[in-house]
């Protein structure tokens, strides 16, 4: 992660309108990781205004046997899975025992949404962009089947703000870097830049 000066003013500003921020990570240590790369605090460590909340229910989307692998292993052990997988993302899982599909994300994110619905101080999240797929689909109402294919740039602060009609949504660009997704070829292993998302 990138951290530029437009994400410490938005933080400050949240700190200053806030009695408090909620963080909300993942509970693997590359989500603590990502939390000791925020800016710090803007209040006296005594007092501070940033509350982490550590959620399993957010850690990243389960790839199953590719853990560990690979791009180019990937493919070359699972194309033809991955492949699949690109055709029905929202129900077809990772290949291995834990692999997960963007319905078992939608399941285990139903509760978190109900937290943020619920919270009226301002909530940071760091997260997966499977996840940031997940939760923008709920709150934009989009259709569950355009779900994985969301565009999710990596360097960008989503912003949900209520209104009248429920919540608007407004992005904050870091960079102008963006996922890289992977496709996999089954008649050759290949690796492809492709508008849709495996993860």
């Amino acid at each position: 992660l990138q951290w530029t000066s437009t994400l410490k003013n938005w933080l400050k500003a949240a700190e200053r309108a806030a009695s408090e921020v909620l963080f909300f990570t993942g509970a693997r240590r590359r989500d603590v990781e990502k939390q000791e790369r925020l800016p710090p605090d803007g209040r006296q460590q005594h007092a501070p205004k940033r509350r982490r909340i550590e959620l399993r229910k957010l850690n990243e989307l389960c790839t199953g046997c590719l853990e560990g692998l690979s791009k180019q292993e990937a493919c070359a052990r699972f194309g033809k899975e991955l492949d699949d997988r690109l055709k029905d993302p929202f129900h077809n899982r990772f290949p291995g025992a834990r692999g997960e599909a963007y319905l078992d994300l939608v399941l285990r994110l139903h509760d978190v949404v109900l937290m943020l619905e619920q919270e009226r101080n301002p909530v940071l999240m760091v997260l997966d962009p499977a996840l940031v797929r997940v939760l923008l689909a709920y709150f934009d109402g989009s259709p569950v089947e355009e779900m994985p294919f969301l565009h999710v740039p990596s360097e960008q602060i989503i912003e949900l703000q209520r209104d009248e009609a429920g919540f608007s949504i407004q992005r904050i660009d870091l960079s102008s870097s963006s996922v890289a997704p992977l496709r996999c070829s089954v008649s050759r292993v290949n690796i492809h830049n492709h508008d849709q998302p495996v993860c």
